[in-house]
């Protein structure tokens, strides 16, 4: 794999995390600006959109963006979802406020913010699948380990850049620079993608013809056992990553009545953290094998739930962090590199960014109202741990049955995964030779 390839897919996936969670960190600023709480209705339409762009756009962005990386190629795919991340930020960055265009400017942001939660929908993933297509299988999961920090980056970026413009001597309209730096920032990265090579495995079925002129999303959701395994991923993922950045920090500033200024630095910690373990779990992927270091990372985290959290409630805070951050990056570390051996070539895309962005979305997306409520319901401030360990024993069953139902392994392919289906590519199918003459044909370009 070319550094050309590495960096296009990699700072592509860092500036459209980096557009996406601006307007987290800049949202004590820009509410009142753009929501003002005088107007009922203006109110209303502010947590309809917020409702939309968290649970909504996203899987309906894996659903448009990966029909195009399985029909038009990951390239095309990945060039559109880093422009629809860029444009709407650049929007917000010029955008009037309630005072100057009124109702029309909550209108316009809610918009944008639905159309960069779509883009993101189709970018995470999708550019999982280029990287993982573009690097050798003993590589694959360092490389995926890689792309996770990239997105990991692009929020702790953001995040710096509102610490910067937050402060009280900076001018009222400073908000606005991080989102036009970060709308040139993605056309930039437009670019990159534009000149990008197109995957080997896709391309070999490019050649030959056997893109399908007909895409039936009953095909993907009808093998369900690679489908709900690709769920299993993405709600553990979402579910050990948000617990200590999201809920920890609502517990900290509402229940242990911490300043913000040091609940975020906890914040900080994990995340770190997490940067930090990332690649070390992905070159113990590739050596002792993904599904075994997913495995056993899942059966710990069932485990140690409880544990964590009682260090959280006992005011041992860093530990809960740096806990919760390493479960998360050894699990998550080679996560690419495990899907895509689910999926034939020509269904990688959609099934891929489907499953898991309804998996990050509903489980994952959830998880702090959940763990709220259920220290509300029991009074308990542990009670949140019996649902991060009813997801990891999901998540570790899911791993557990992995190998059954592996695409590569034609031997113990279920039959379901060749019913109805009247072509399917399998990585052994496309021969050496062919991958040779594509690589080759790119370097010449």
């Amino acid at each position: 794999m070319s550094l050309k390839v590495f960096w296009a897919i990699v700072i592509g996936t860092l500036l459209e995390y980096f557009d996406f969670l601006l307007f987290a960190h800049f949202s004590l600023i820009i509410a009142p600006l753009f929501f003002p709480d005088s107007d009922p209705i203006v109110s209303a339409i502010q947590a309809l959109g917020l409702f939309a762009v968290g649970f909504f756009m996203r899987p309906l962005g894996a659903i448009i963006f990966g029909r195009i990386g399985d029909s038009k190629g990951r390239k095309p795919a990945l060039s559109a979802s880093v422009l629809w991340a860029a444009l709407p930020t650049l929007t917000i960055c010029f955008l009037p406020t309630y005072g100057v265009i009124g109702i029309f400017a909550p209108i316009i942001l809610i918009l944008c913010r639905m159309a960069q939660g779509l883009s993101l929908g189709g970018e995470y993933t999708n550019a999982g699948v280029l990287l993982m297509e573009h690097t050798p299988p003993e590589k694959r999961g360092f490389y995926s380990s890689i792309l996770s920090i990239a997105g990991t980056s692009g929020s702790t970026a953001a995040l710096f850049c509102a610490f910067i413009i937050l402060r009280p001597d900076m001018p009222s309209w400073a908000w606005r620079v991080p989102f036009f730096l970060g709308s040139i920032a993605g056309l930039i990265g437009y670019k990159m993608r534009k000149i990008l090579a197109e995957s080997p495995e896709f391309s070999v079925i490019q050649n030959r013809h056997d893109v399908p002129s007909f895409f039936s999303w009953k095909q993907i959701l009808k093998d369900k056992k690679p489908f709900l395994i690709t769920i299993a991923i993405g709600a553990l993922v979402g579910v050990l990553l948000w617990t200590p950045v999201t809920y920890t920090n609502f517990y900290l500033t509402k229940i242990m009545e911490w300043n913000a200024s040091d609940s975020a630095l906890m914040t900080f910690l994990a995340t770190m953290t997490y940067i930090a373990v990332l690649p070390f779990a992905g070159i113990l992927c590739d050596r002792i094998g993904a599904r075994t270091i997913m495995l056993r990372s899942a059966l710990i985290a069932a485990f140690l739930s409880y544990p964590l959290f009682l260090c959280l409630t006992h005011g041992f805070v860093a530990i809960t962090q740096i806990g919760f951050a390493s479960l998360v990056g050894f699990f998550g570390a080679a996560i690419h590199h495990v899907m895509i051996d689910l999926y034939p070539v020509h269904k990688r895309c959609r099934a891929i960014s489907l499953g898991f962005s309804l998996g990050l979305a509903i489980f994952g997306g959830t998880s702090p109202m959940i763990a709220a409520w259920l220290v509300d319901v029991t009074g308990d401030h542990t009670a949140p741990a019996l649902y991060i360990s009813i997801v990891s024993i999901a998540g570790a069953l899911a791993m557990y049955s992995y190998p059954l139902f592996k695409i590569r392994d034609k031997n113990n392919a279920p039959p379901n995964f060749q019913r109805n289906l009247k072509m399917d590519f399998h990585l052994e199918d496309i021969k050496k030779e062919e991958l040779l003459d594509i690589k080759k044909a790119q370097r010449a370009k």
